[in-house]
Formats: C-alpha cells, sequence, structure tokens
C-alpha cells in the first residue's frame, strides 16, 4: 500500500513528509522491536501507539476513551472561554447561550464523531456528564439540580441522540454521493 501511495505521489509530482507519518499497528501484540521496516520510497516511517489524524485522535486499541477525555475538556474550555468563566456575571439570556453552545460547543468537542466506532457505555456516560455540566453552567444553577430538568427547560437533546444524528447525516452523505466522485481504482 505505502509503494501504491509513493508511486501515485511521484507521478502527480507530490512528496509525503515521513516525519509527520507513522505507521499504528493495531491489535493487542505489538512487538517491542518489530522486525519489519516501514517507508515510502526512500524515508522510513516510525511505528506509534497513536496519531493525530485530521485533529481526531487515532489509537492502537481503536478505542474512544481517549477522544473523548479530550473532547469533554476541550468542551470545558470552550464554554467557558465563550460564555464566561463566571456565567452570574454575564446579563446574556439562557436561550442566546443554549444557541452558543448549540453552534459553537457542540460542534467543537464532536468534531469527527461520525467515525467513532464502538463508542461503549462508559464513553456516553462521561459526554453526558460534560453536558450536564454545561446545562446547569447555561442556566446558573447549582451542581444538585435534576440534569434531566436541565436539559428539557433548555430544549436540548441528549449527546448520545445528536452523536446517532450525526453518523446518520454523514451515512445519507455517503449514499446519495455522485458516483462520479467514489474514489477510483489506481492503474
Amino acid at each position: 500500500m505505502l509503494n501504491i501511495c509513493h508511486t501515485y505521489s511521484t507521478t502527480w509530482q507530490y512528496r509525503f513528509n515521513s516525519s509527520k507519518c507513522s505507521i499504528i499497528v493495531i491489535g493487542r501484540f505489538i512487538p517491542r522491536e518489530p522486525s519489519f521496516s516501514w517507508s515510502i520510497g526512500t524515508n522510513p516511517i516510525q511505528i506509534a501507539l497513536s496519531h493525530l489524524h485530521l485533529g481526531v485522535p487515532v489509537s492502537n486499541r481503536m478505542n474512544n476513551g481517549e477522544r473523548v477525555a479530550k473532547a469533554c475538556e476541550k468542551g470545558r474550555s470552550v464554554i467557558h472561554a465563550v460564555l464566561g468563566i463566571n456565567a452570574k456575571s454575564t446579563s446574556m439570556n439562557a436561550l442566546v447561550e443554549v444557541n452558543i453552545y448549540r453552534k459553537v460547543v457542540i460542534p467543537s468537542i464532536l468534531f469527527g464523531c461520525e467515525h467513532w466506532s464502538q463508542i461503549n457505555q462508559a464513553d456516553i456516560r462521561n459526554l453526558n456528564t460534560f453536558q450536564h455540566y454545561a446545562d446547569k453552567f447555561i442556566l446558573n444553577v447549582g451542581k444538585r439540580t435534576r440534569s434531566d430538568i436541565a436539559e428539557s427547560i433548555l430544549g436540548i437533546q441528549r449527546i448520545g441522540a445528536t452523536i446517532d444524528q450525526r453518523k446518520l447525516i454523514f451515512l445519507a452523505q455517503l449514499i446519495n454521493l455522485d458516483c462520479r466522485y467514489i474514489v477510483k481504482k489506481c492503474s
């Protein structure tokens, strides 16, 4: 596969930067000293346990725990940056804050969620915990307020439903894709 990529790149006169590339061996057994070396052309490629691909971390264990944890951390920083550290000091209407939350915070934490495979209950729980925090932050209520009530007041759908909706939209876009845009076999 790497030889095909190298041949294609030389045909179309562009180069791969091997320092930005890495090989991720997927599975449970990863040899400490691999007997095989990977390269694009004459440039060697290093083996890594994880790699950042288009802003989305990909690990050799193919789990989403790391992605979800980073998404929740990013979500907290974005919501504080956009809506302010102290919600009491802002005079913004809660409906405006919800609109900002839907248009800025949700896309930032769910970037690439269409490709999250096998998302487990612990990851959904972490995402729900973040959303419950955001709901209460927007409403400026205490931690002991029921999260389902806060969500229903703001009209925010559950984060798992949002992920499923985005996956279905992505699938519909792939299904409706014009035939001329399907990748053709390189000869």
